[in-house]
C-alpha cells in the first residue's frame, strides 16, 4: 500500500502535523513522488506510474526483455532516480539510462485498482548503457542560482525547456566494493527540442537522441572527485538544485588508517560547475585519484585550468552517518544517523 501525507503547518503537535489524505494499492520500492505523479517498482524493475490524488495506475515503464526471456529480471535495470518532465520521464538505473515518452492517460475514469482498467505498458525510445553498474547516483536539472540570472547566457540555457542534466555518482567495480571516486558527469540537452512544436520538430526528442547530430547525446564526465570509503560501506551523496554537491565517505587523516568507518565519518562537499559542459570533456573516468590530500590543498581541475575545493564540513570518530539531506536557498544540512537521530547544521 502507498499512503499520501499533508502537513498541517499550523500543528503545534508534531505527532498529528501529518494527515492520510489518500491511500492506494502499490508495489513495494518508491521511486519518486513529483507533484500528483508518483512512480514505484519492484522485483521486476518495471517502473508503475501512478495518479497519486487517485490512486489510479496510469503508465506501466517496462524493461527491454533480456534474451526474449520474461522471467530475467538483472539488476542492471534496478532504478536509482527518475526525472519526470511534461511528456517525459528519464529512468536512470544501475547501468542504463532510459527515455520513456508518457502519452495521454487512458485511466481517467477508471475505478483505483480496478482489473478493468486498461494501462498502457510504454517501452523506452531512447537509452544509453554506462560501461560499469553504478553504486549511488544523485541527478538534477540544472537550475542557475537567483543571484545569476543577471548573466543572460545563462539564463538562457537554463530556462529551457529540457536543461542539461548533472549527475554525481559512484561507480561499482569489477570487485565486490564501489570504487573511491565520485564523479560528475553531464547529461546534455538535444538543442532541436521545442515542446510546443509540430511534426517534424515535434518529434524531437528532449535528450540522448538529436537530429543535429549523428552520434548519441552520450552523458560525460567532466570532474572525478576523490571520496574514499571502506570495503562494503555504504555511502551517500546529494546534489542540490543550484549545483551544491554533498557526500559522506571515510576520513583520510593520515595519522589514522584511512577508510576506517563502516559507514559515514566525514561530510565533504564542493559546488559542481553547471558551465563545464562549454568545454573539452574527459572521454572516460578517472580510475585513480590521491586520497590522501589535506583539505585545503584538495582541489580537482576542470578541463580548462580551472580549480574548484573540496570542503570538509565535519568529520567525526563515530562511523554512524547513513544518509543526507540539503536546502541551499536556507543554507542547512541534515545528516541522517543509523540510530535514528537527525543532526541539522548551518553553513558557515
Amino acid at each position: 500500500m502507498a499512503t499520501t501525507l499533508g502537513l498541517d503547518f499550523d500543528s503545534s503537535d508534531p505527532n498529528t502535523a501529518f494527515t492520510s489524505l489518500t491511500s492506494f494499492r502499490s508495489v513495494r520500492n518508491c521511486v519518486k513522488l513529483h507533484g500528483s505523479t508518483f512512480l514505484a517498482s519492484n522485483d521486476t524493475h518495471h517502473i508503475r506510474v501512478f495518479d497519486a490524488d487517485t490512486g489510479h495506475l496510469k503508465y506501466v515503464l517496462r524493461v527491454p526483455l533480456l534474451n526474449d526471456d520474461p522471467t530475467l529480471h538483472p539488476e542492471e535495470f534496478r532504478c536509482l532516480a527518475a526525472i519526470v518532465m511534461e511528456g517525459f520521464v528519464l529512468i536512470f538505473r544501475q547501468q542504463w539510462i532510459h527515455l520513456y515518452p508518457l502519452p495521454p492517460s487512458q485511466a481517467e475514469k477508471a475505478e483505483p485498482n480496478s482489473s478493468a482498467q486498461y494501462v498502457p505498458g510504454i517501452l523506452p525510445v531512447a537509452n544509453h548503457k554506462w560501461q560499469w553498474h553504478i553504486d549511488t547516483l544523485d541527478v538534477i536539472r540544472q537550475q542557475s542560482h537567483p543571484l545569476m540570472s543577471q548573466f543572460e547566457n545563462e539564463t538562457n540555457l537554463i530556462a529551457a525547456s529540457a536543461p542539461p542534466m548533472s549527475l554525481l555518482l559512484r561507480f561499482d567495480s569489477w570487485f565486490p566494493w564501489p570504487v573511491n571516486i565520485l564523479h560528475q558527469f553531464i547529461l546534455p540537452h538535444n538543442p532541436a527540442f521545442n515542446p510546443s512544436a509540430s511534426a517534424p520538430a515535434g518529434t524531437e526528442l528532449p535528450y540522448l537522441l538529436s537530429s543535429l547530430s549523428s552520434e548519441p547525446l552520450r552523458p560525460y564526465v567532466v570532474a572525478s572527485i576523490p571520496s574514499p570509503i571502506r570495503i562494503f560501506t555504504p555511502s551517500d551523496s546529494i546534489l542540490g538544485r543550484h549545483g551544491t554537491a554533498l557526500w559522506l565517505d571515510a576520513q583520510t587523516d593520515l595519522s589514522t588508517p584511512s577508510q576506517a568507518g563502516d559507514r559515514g565519518q566525514r561530510i565533504a562537499g564542493k559546488h559542481l560547475r553547471f558551465d563545464s559542459y562549454r568545454h573539452a570533456a574527459i572521454e572516460e573516468p578517472r580510475h585513480a585519484v590521491d586520497l590522501h590530500v589535506e583539505s585545503s590543498t584538495n582541489f580537482h581541475a576542470y578541463e580548462d585550468g580551472s580549480t574548484s575545493q573540496i570542503q570538509i564540513f565535519h568529520t567525526q570518530d563515530e562511523d554512524n552517518w547513513g544518509r543526507l539531506a540539503v536546502c541551499e536557498e536556507e543554507g542547512i544540512l541534515a545528516v541522517g544517523s543509523v540510530d535514528g537521530k537527525i543532526l541539522i547544521y548551518e553553513y558557515a
